[in-house]
């Protein structure tokens, strides 16, 4: 195998995903906007360094980008040095970043009238464990031959991949992640954060509840690390805040009512505001336990 593929953004998900690739037997480009990234990944796997996005995406067929923001979407897509001018003809665009349906919408017509097919698929799971191990579950949206040409390239970094419709349903799939994950995450920080004031064994608690109808993945996975105050394992809240706008700005639209993405919203801002975004979201433990200390 020696498909031309390239990956714009190499941050904290696209550095192990690109790698998955290159380890997989694809010859594989990189752009990162942050050159340090590109010579740091260049140095651990088999590929090429680009300057640009429009350089690494130069003739390849496929290209997959996972970057921070939709202004970054924008400018890696069709902005001066974007990757839809230089990409093969009838090429695919696969999108791995998290951004609102109307925007994967626009770049799918974007892509259109270049010529290429454009997929928004974005991922869940965190970078320290699903992007690492290539366990990462992917929801894509977009032409769905196009998806089945480059499911054996998701393969490489996706453990539960499907497709849920047109352009922009691979956002919306996410939003209903996002919005099921934020009663349970607030539950738990405020299960664990009573445990704690009431004087009980917090691990001791945590240790009995996954044996019940309590249990979630993110007590499995969380509870231990929120207890023990250690709030780097998973995403931060920044990208929680992003994408929580975006859930409410689309329920909006269509017209849903969200009271605890609401609350959780709100949460969050207020973390930001108190210098701590970069917490993991695991870190709405340390809110509560600051908000209460503080009457």
């Amino acid at each position: 195998m020696s498909k031309r593929v390239a990956y714009i953004g190499i941050g904290a998900m696209g550095f192990s995903m690109a790698g998955h690739l290159a380890s997989n037997g694809y010859n594989v480009s990189v752009f990162d906007v942050d050159g340090s990234r590109v010579d740091a990944w260049t140095s651990e796997y088999e590929g090429h360094g680009r300057t640009s996005a429009a350089d690494a995406a130069a003739g390849a067929e496929w290209v997959f980008s996972s970057v921070s923001t939709e202004h970054q979407v924008l400018a890696s897509t069709t902005g001066e040095d974007g990757a839809f001018q230089s990409m093969a003809p009838n090429g695919i665009y696969v999108d791995h970043t998290t951004t609102s349906a109307v925007l994967a919408r626009d770049r799918a017509n974007a892509a259109g009238e270049n010529n290429l097919v454009y997929l928004d698929a974005p991922v869940a799971g965190s970078p320290a464990e699903a992007a690492r191990d290539g366990t990462l579950l992917i929801m894509a949206g977009g032409e769905k031959q196009a998806f089945d040409k480059v499911l054996p390239a998701l393969n490489c970094y996706g453990k539960e991949i499907q497709h849920l419709g047109p352009a922009g349903a691979g956002q919306l799939g996410k939003m209903v992640s996002q919005i099921a994950i934020a009663g349970i995450v607030e539950s738990l920080a405020e299960a664990l954060h009573f445990a704690q004031l009431s004087g009980l064994d917090g691990k001791q608690i945590v240790d009995l509840m996954v044996q019940g109808p309590a249990t979630s993945w993110w007590m499995t996975h969380r509870a231990e690390p929120m207890l023990e105050d250690r709030h780097d394992v998973g995403g931060p809240v920044r990208n929680m805040l992003k994408d929580y706008a975006m859930c409410l700005d689309e329920a909006e639209r269509i017209g849903a009512h969200l009271p605890v993405v609401e609350l959780v919203h709100r949460f969050c801002d207020e973390i930001a505001a108190q210098g701590d975004s970069e917490r993991d979201f695991t870190g709405l433990i340390k809110y509560l336990k600051d908000t209460a200390a503080s009457g």
